[in-house]
């Protein structure tokens, strides 16, 4: 049981960073702000990974995102 709860986490993890991987290329701008602020939505799956898993699969999801 244990086992299979550490592969459903890093399956997860996986998937949220390339999720993260390909959000990184979409920027939203801000509405009511100057056109060179654009927000960053690529860190939304590192803050479920993190919430969801406990704040090390988070740290984890940013590092494959950027390191990719």
């Amino acid at each position: 049981m244990k086992s299979q709860n550490k592969t459903c986490t890093l399956v997860s993890v996986a998937m949220l960073s390339t999720v993260a991987y390909l959000l990184a290329f979409i920027e939203i701008q801000v509405p009511l702000s100057p056109s060179f602020a654009k927000m960053d939505i690529s860190d939304l799956p590192a803050l479920i990974a993190a919430f969801a898993f406990g704040p090390l699969p988070g740290v984890i999801v940013e590092l494959i995102k950027n390191a990719l």
